[in-house]
């Protein structure tokens, strides 16, 4: 179980950063398909590590959640960038924060279930 949890982490980012690609691109409808498609996976990983795990236990699992919100703050930041009450650059920066985040804990998971 913990594997597909991190396979379905890893496609989810890489799915993101696919979106990112074509945010560059301008090409508004792909950007938001393949958005849609990694909160799709990363919401299954996160139900899935709820149900596995049994709830939130280790700092894994806590660093995990606050991606994941962090992940939410930067899809609203997206409407509030559509809407122009937001700038471009800020939405950026929350982002690439958000995509950061996400790959350390990627790889932290990675680590951590070779050292155990």
């Amino acid at each position: 179980m913990g594997l597909l949890h991190g396979f379905l982490n890893l496609t989810g980012f890489l799915f993101m950063v696919g979106a990112i690609f074509f945010a560059r691109k301008h090409k508004r409808k792909l950007h938001h398909l393949f958005l849609l498609i990694s909160f799709i996976l990363l919401s299954s990983a996160l139900i899935l590590m709820l149900i596995y795990a049994g709830g939130i236990l280790g700092l894994h699992c806590i660093t995990g959640v606050v991606v994941f919100v962090l992940l939410l703050f930067v899809t609203l930041s997206g409407f509030l960038f559509s809407s122009r009450k937001l700038k471009r650059r800020t939405h950026k920066v929350f982002g690439i924060i958000g995509g950061l985040l996400l790959l350390f804990q990627i790889l932290y998971g990675f680590l951590k279930s070779l050292l155990l």
